[in-house]
């Protein structure tokens, strides 16, 4: 299937690779270079048709469905992020014909909205073979670390159901205040999203929440600061963040759930990031069944930190 890239109207007939995806998801993936909240504009107003019918975002695709989707502005290229795509693909460092496994840089969004043009997903779209790319999952915009997506169907609904069933074992690096007092510690606190008046999501703890679970594990500890491994059991958004400022000890250089005095520090030392990394990944490989595990190295920014006089 080829990407929407031209001011016309298209009928796409949906193949096996794309049965199962939602509308939304779907045309955000072929239209690479249209706002998000365009996409959902136009499927709101009934522009999208499937089957000739009105849908909804959240629609999911059946095996032969006809899409049609109305001529779409479409945006300058070339304004957008023009390093990008190479930044990302040299930070590839797993391939075959079912996984693509990047060590994402802090400070890039896995995904374009919210006013960011693209992220991860959208610049490793722009290769030749690129065409079908999904996230299996997502790490924060300042996190950094490993980052999997699915090259096909089959791929992705494995991977999505190990990470639902709880059988992808995750293991982070971060850095808290030096006055961390434990050598092992579990966080197990119920989370609630919620939106804060301009509509940021802000997650809390509250017993109306999921239920979530970390392991943290002492690694080093130095004049300033402490190098943790934390360990999720359970994959809420903010998880790691939130559980460590509740306890009392906040990821360093985390803007949202930080200590002020702490985030003082790291920006003292001209360390402008939050220390949040995913170190490693654990599954069963999506095509072999086989084990398979992932690791990237820590960034040299977390030991110039720690090391800190």
């Amino acid at each position: 299937m080829r990407a929407i890239s031209k001011a016309t109207t298209h009928q796409i007939i949906v193949d096996e690779n794309s049965e199962g995806q939602r509308l939304d998801n779907f045309l955000i993936k072929i239209v690479k270079t249209i706002p998000k909240n365009h996409i959902y504009k136009i499927i709101r107003k009934g522009e999208v048709r499937v089957n000739s019918r009105r849908c909804r975002a959240g629609y999911r695709l059946e095996y032969n469905d006809k899409i049609r989707i109305p001529p779409l502005e479409i945006l300058d290229t070339k304004k957008i992020n023009k390093g990008r795509p190479e930044l990302i693909s040299s930070q590839i460092v797993y391939e075959d014909d079912h996984l693509l496994i990047v060590n994402k840089p802090s400070g890039i969004a896995v995904h374009g909205g919210s006013g960011i043009s693209q992220g991860i997903i959208e610049s490793l779209r722009k290769r030749d073979d690129g065409q079908y790319l999904e996230l299996a999952h997502r790490l924060d915009r300042n996190t950094s670390g490993v980052l999997v997506l699915a090259k096909n169907r089959k791929a992705l609904i494995s991977l999505h159901q190990q990470f639902r069933n709880g059988q992808i074992i995750k293991k982070y690096n971060t850095l808290v205040s030096s006055k961390w007092p434990f050598k092992r510690k579990i966080a197990e606190f119920p989370l609630l999203r919620t939106h804060r008046q301009g509509g940021e999501r802000h997650v809390i703890i509250n017993k109306s929440g999921q239920e979530a679970k970390t392991l943290f594990h002492l690694i080093e500890k130095k004049k300033k600061f402490c190098l943790l491994e934390a360990q999720p059991f359970t994959g809420r958004t903010h998880q790691i963040r939130v559980h460590l400022a509740h306890i009392g000890y906040p990821v360093a250089g985390d803007d949202k759930y930080g200590d002020d005095n702490l985030n003082k520090l790291v920006e003292r030392e001209k360390n402008k990031r939050m220390f949040l990394h995913a170190k490693s990944l654990k599954f069963d490989h999506p095509s072999t069944g086989k084990v398979f595990r992932v690791a990237v190295e820590l960034p040299s920014s977390f030991n110039t930190l720690l090391t800190s006089d």
